[in-house]
């Protein structure tokens, strides 16, 4: 159902879109959501959403970047499931000597975050994230030069590889219908 740890343009499709990494810091349980809806058929469907309206930015909240940008956003089934899966992990942190196993999520109430600090489970700053997970992935990965900006407008080129429209690019998934919640 999920596709493989390693990317491939198949699997690219399945990632949320372009995305702030300021909206993914503020993203909180409550705007991880599925809806069920029956269909004309009678046949229950469930539909996978993130909801982005707030931001959190270097100790700072507040509304997201534009109006666009505060949007529900349809995800795949599998986006979804990954990041429900973020309950049951634990990572393991060397402390000297030690050892240290932290929980990734250390509390996951409707108002706490989806991406929380390791220690503290406190929001995380970007670029304790770029430095310390994406950059050295990148440079496993064989890739150069790599900053939030290249990764958020990296995802025209791997949706049109994919197979994608180049229509509406920078947001399609902003583009779906996906029904109001609550």
């Amino acid at each position: 159902m999920c596709p493989s740890k390693k990317a491939s343009p198949s699997s690219i499709r399945r990632l949320p879109s372009s995305g702030r990494v300021s909206e993914l810091a503020g993203l909180k349980w409550n705007d991880v959501i599925a809806i069920e809806q029956v269909s004309e058929e009678g046949e229950v469907e469930v539909r996978y959403a993130i909801s982005i309206d707030e931001r959190f930015c270097r100790g700072d909240w507040g509304a997201p970047k534009s109006d666009a940008s505060n949007a529900t956003i349809g995800i795949n089934e599998c986006v979804y499931l990954r990041i429900q899966r973020l309950k049951l992990l634990t990572v393991n942190v060397r402390a000297g000597n030690a050892i240290r196993r932290y929980k990734v999520v250390k509390a996951a109430g409707p108002m706490d975050l989806v991406f929380q600090s390791v220690s503290k489970g406190a929001p995380m700053r970007d670029n304790n994230i770029l430095s310390r997970h994406i950059k050295p992935a990148a440079r496993k990965m064989g890739l150069g030069f790599v900053n939030w900006r290249c990764l958020r407008t990296s995802h025209a080129t791997w949706l049109k590889l994919a197979g994608g429209t180049e229509c509406g690019r920078a947001r399609p998934e902003r583009n779906t219908k996906t029904p109001a919640v609550g």
